[in-house]
């Protein structure tokens, strides 16, 4: 094991110098079955189309898989002991990262193998963070997970939850995410059609709620931008200058993809 390779990361929907941090392969030991994404999910409604573990699975994302499979052999507090020195180290060089977001593969471990020294390391990465005024965005795939990290950490960061039945999108009052279009999967402009169901719910979940709900800038952005000053477009959609995630006082709706 070379532990001199960073665990911190990049991903495509962030704008450049973000970083990312995972604990372990999607779909795999962190992640919930109750998830309606998991490939083996246990959900009565369940799509087990979560995109990470599609992505993960390609030729192109060997040394992804590869960084994955060492994160969760280190163990949780010993990738976030690393990723401290990592970020202390590009503040003082004056290039904190701008956004940050944890679980771009994978999850958080589950409060049973979220130990003492985990929480503590955790406590201390995220609250250089918000002394230094980076965004974190922090998704849990349950509510079980949310109320644990919430007690844990929610005076330093917005946990959300990922709602995994239209039935909890209207009755939970907290920051939540999820998916809208899982049911369009055929037929012309299949994008289209999952970008304005996304449109919809986020709508109806402000008029049954009153919370401020969004559709996610950066998968529109991806999709849809192109041709002349379309780079510049889709950079202000990118997470870092979309910071909805990280506040808790709105909701995220993400288009299936």
């Amino acid at each position: 094991m070379k532990l001199e390779m960073p665990v911190l990361g990049k991903y495509g929907k962030a704008i450049p110098g973000s970083a990312s941090l995972n604990f372990c392969e999607s779909g795999t030991q962190h992640c919930e079955t109750a998830c309606r994404h998991h490939p083996e999910s246990t959900a009565k409604d369940a799509t087990r189309g979560c995109y990470a573990v599609t992505l993960e699975q390609r030729h192109d994302r060997k040394e992804l898989k590869n960084k994955l499979r060492r994160h969760y052999k280190m163990g949780p507090a010993r990738v976030v002991g690393k990723a401290i020195l990592e970020l202390q180290d590009r503040v003082e060089k004056g290039k904190k990262p701008p956004w940050i977001r944890l679980s771009t593969d994978g999850s958080v471990p589950p409060p049973e193998k979220a130990d003492a020294l985990f929480i503590r390391q955790l406590r201390t990465f995220l609250t250089i963070c918000r002394d230094n005024d980076i965004p974190v965005h922090f998704p849990v795939e349950s509510y079980g997970k949310r109320q644990f990290y919430h007690s844990k950490v929610g005076d330093l960061v917005c946990v959300r939850v990922s709602l995994q039945n239209t039935q909890a999108q209207w009755l939970y009052k907290g920051p939540c995410s999820w998916v809208a279009g899982t049911d369009i999967l055929s037929g012309p402009n299949i994008r289209r059609r999952r970008i304005d169901s996304a449109r919809f719910e986020a709508k109806r979940r402000y008029n049954a709620t009153g919370r401020k709900s969004i559709y996610c800038p950066a998968i529109f952005g991806g999709w849809f931008l192109r041709g002349p000053g379309s780079k510049e477009k889709r950079m202000k959609m990118k997470c870092g200058n979309c910071v909805a995630c990280a506040n808790p006082n709105v909701d995220v709706v993400y288009a299936y993809h």
